[in-house]
C-alpha cells in the first residue's frame, strides 16, 4: 500500500485548514484493518469539528483512490495529549512543556527547559528538591509530552 500517495492527496487540504499531518498508520488488529490518520494544528488545540471535517474530506479522497487494500476502518484523530516527541523540531517546540523522558534504566517527568541540538535540560522534582537534569539526546529511548496530575 502506498501511504505516500494518500499523504500527497490530503496535504493541501490540511494546510489550507491550518492542520498538519502527524502520522499515518495502516495496522491489523485481530481480523480487522485500520487506517489511522493523526492530524493536529500548530497550537495543539485541534477541535472535534476540525477532525470531523477532515474525516469527511479524507473519506471522499479514499473513495476515489485505488489503494488496493482489504476492507478497513478509517480513524481520523489527534495524536493525543501525550504524543511522542519524535525529532529535533518537535523537541524545540516542546520547550516549557511538561514531558516524559525514558532512558535505558530510568525515566523522568518534568518541564523541558532547553535543547541545544544534543542535550535536553529538564526541570524535575526529586522528593521536593528541584533539579535541572541535562540528558544527552542519544541516551533517550523514548520522549513524549506528559500530563501533570
Amino acid at each position: 500500500m502506498n501511504l505516500d500517495k494518500l499523504k500527497f492527496s490530503i496535504e493541501d487540504y490540511l494546510k489550507s485548514n491550518g492542520l498538519v499531518l502527524y502520522d499515518i498508520k495502516y495496522e491489523r488488529e485481530g481480523e480487522d484493518y485500520f487506517l489511522r490518520i493523526f492530524i493536529d494544528n500548530d497550537d495543539y488545540n485541534i477541535t472535534l469539528e476540525d477532525l470531523a471535517k477532515a474525516n469527511d474530506y479524507i473519506s471522499s479522497i479514499l473513495d476515489n483512490m485505488d489503494l488496493d487494500l482489504p476492507p478497513y476502518y478509517l480513524e481520523v484523530s489527534s495524536p493525543g495529549a501525550e504524543r511522542e516527541i519524535r525529532n529535533n523540531e518537535e523537541i524545540t517546540k516542546a520547550i516549557n512543556a511538561y514531558v516524559h523522558v525514558e532512558l535505558e534504566r530510568d525515566f523522568y517527568e518534568g518541564y523541558l527547559l532547553d535543547f541545544d541540538g544534543e542535550v535536553v535540560t529538564i526541570k524535575v522534582n526529586f522528593k521536593g528538591r528541584i533539579k535541572n537534569l541535562k540528558i544527552e539526546l542519544k541516551d533517550i529511548k523514548f520522549f513524549r509530552y506528559a500530563v501533570k496530575i
